[in-house]
């Protein structure tokens, strides 16, 4: 009965550690359709996209996941094993398990999600680029409008 308590909150540590995982995205709406502009004149500006490229989201660490989810380990790794070799093996192997989760759970919640830029020529001769996290069926060569920070085509 104690192993599988022990057992039960190891899950539970592990379920609570992968829950903080948080996705952000930078825009999840790909550039749209209009067929008449919302903005005023002032607002609006007329291109052309030039470029659709991918980008390789880069996770990033500050090594505070990786100590946290350390120490969590290994508190919850002593409480296995009967004999004093087996709780600090069982230490041990929580402490490297506890920095692996915790590291990679911090490089979710501040890493970035790959995703693509859409870059478009203006007709005043300027570029302008913006991040989605999918193109939709947007193509090079199709004519748009920008709305403020939006695409839309036309």
């Amino acid at each position: 009965m104690k192993r599988l308590a022990k057992t039960a909150l190891l899950i539970i540590v592990v379920a609570s550690l992968s829950a903080c995982a948080n996705h952000r995205s930078r825009n999840d709406q790909p550039p749209g359709y209009s067929s008449s502009p919302s903005g005023s004149a002032s607002q609006l500006e007329f291109g052309v996209v030039s470029a659709i490229d991918r980008m390789a989201g880069e996770a990033q660490s500050t090594g505070g996941g990786a100590v946290v989810g350390g120490v969590t380990g290994a508190v919850v790794g002593r409480q296995f094993g009967g004999s004093s070799n087996g709780r600090a093996l069982g230490t041990f192997l929580g402490a490297v398990a506890g920095v692996l989760i915790g590291d990679q759970v911090e490089r979710q919640n501040n890493g970035q999600r790959s995703g693509v830029r859409v870059s478009v020529r203006l007709d005043n001769g300027g570029q302008r680029s913006f991040d989605y996290s999918h193109a939709g069926d947007l193509r090079i060569g199709e004519r748009v409008r920008i709305e403020g920070n939006q695409i839309v085509r036309m």
